[in-house]
């Protein structure tokens, strides 16, 4: 089963100012800013069993559950640049930055439970 989920957009606001030196005048200067984060995640469950063919026997049967998470995070400000602290200018300024698709979490998710059970059948065949 693949279970995506995608909440609303969450969203803080601040302001900040900052005094900066241009020629040889300094001025105080002003920014609002509001820091966007978007998460997208999958999570995936499957069940599986290792069979032996000849006796129809179950010698493994397990559940897995993964989930992919993505963050993505960006800014959008008003004012001068220069008010804006150092840790929120390291967020993306370009603007809207999009969620990963599900379907490409679903992918690497699914990747990790493959090697997850083709490890388990290894450690079986091992024994």
């Amino acid at each position: 089963m693949v279970t995506p989920n995608y909440p609303p957009v969450q969203e803080s606001s601040d302001r900040g100012q900052a005094i900066v030196t241009r020629g040889d005048q300094q001025y105080n200067v002003y920014a609002s800013w509001t820091k966007h984060k978007r998460i997208s995640e999958v999570t995936v469950s499957t069940t599986y069993q290792i069979l032996e063919v000849k006796t129809g026997r179950i010698i493994d049967a397990n559940s897995i559950t993964k989930t992919a998470t993505d963050v993505a995070q960006w800014i959008t400000y008003d004012g001068d640049e220069a008010a804006i602290p150092l840790e929120v200018k390291a967020y993306n300024t370009t603007g809207d930055v999009a969620a990963t698709p599900a379907e490409i979490l679903a992918n690497s998710t699914l990747k990790a439970i493959g090697k997850d059970i083709a490890e388990r059948i290894l450690k079986v065949y091992k024994e």
